[in-house]
């Protein structure tokens, strides 16, 4: 005879005979502390733990954030995507976000020091509405599109293999003194560029500090460019107007016909 399993028998005989709220009495005698306080809330009606929410999120995050969540949610179909602009993983209000909209669906936007934005999800769909976090932590509405074309804002014409590029400053390089942003661009046979459009940190340069000038070594370095006097353009710089650090250039290629090519952005540093 197995004596062994007696007492264990006897123990589940005196279980099946307690009342069963004996028993939730005794499991939430060992439960922890923010298990017990989590089961007293439920004591409290529907009604008294949604207003208690509401008035926590108030008071900690604010009334503004509060209404931009509103406003997101009625225009955000459950399961629908938004984008969060200048909020990092670990930026409070980010999270504050991604839990009070869940199950909406949260897209990235990450800052470029050009000032452009790139989604994190390259293959998401870009969502209409983005909401922009900034330092302080408040919030508001900004149309996502908006946020990432404003790098190359105007350029309504296709992207094409112009011939064209942009020497000074090389990517990663370091300038001291006097310094230009330049290069060259004319398409084989045919007239220089139309436009050329400079950004420097994100900003584009006004139009007329564009300079053309000739560029004999791209006729003769590529064969059947043709007449290359107003093949090269530049932006020059006097010592002193770029404070030493990094920076950001990007240029814009423009043919006939607003056919473009893009270069850039990359980053180049001046040095003290």
């Amino acid at each position: 005879m197995d004596t062994s399993s007696a007492p264990r028998r006897e123990r589940a005989r005196l279980a099946a005979a307690l009342p069963a709220a004996v028993v939730a009495a005794l499991a939430l005698a060992g439960a922890p502390a923010q298990v017990r306080t989590a089961l007293d809330r439920w004591k409290e009606s529907p009604t008294g733990i949604a207003r208690s929410a509401d008035a926590a999120r108030r008071e900690v995050r604010g009334d503004t954030y509060v209404e931009v969540v509103e406003t997101l949610r009625a225009r955000i179909p459950v399961g629908g995507a938004y984008a969060i602009a200048n909020g990092g993983a670990g930026d409070p209000a980010s999270n504050w976000l991604r839990c009070d909209l869940a199950p909406r669906t949260p897209v990235l936007l990450l800052p470029q020091l050009c000032g452009d934005w790139v989604p994190d999800r390259r293959s998401a769909p870009i969502p209409e509405i983005a909401a922009v976090v900034a330092t302080d932590g408040s919030v508001r509405l900004a149309g996502a599109r908006g946020l990432l074309t404003t790098l190359w804002s105007g350029l309504d014409g296709p992207e094409a293999d112009i011939p064209g590029w942009m020497d000074e400053p090389a990517e990663g390089a370091a300038v001291k003194g006097t310094s230009a942003v330049s290069g060259w661009c004319q398409e084989k046979g045919g007239p220089p560029c139309t436009a050329i459009r400079v950004w420097l940190d994100g900003r584009e340069l006004d139009a007329a500090r564009v300079e053309r000038f000739p560029r004999p070594d791209v006729c003769a370095a590529v064969p059947g460019m043709g007449e290359c006097s107003r093949a090269g353009w530049r932006v020059s710089y006097a010592p002193g107007d770029l404070a030493p650090g990094s920076h950001c250039v990007a240029a814009a290629l423009i043919a006939e016909g607003g056919r473009h090519r893009r270069v850039g952005p990359w980053t180049f540093t001046v040095t003290p």
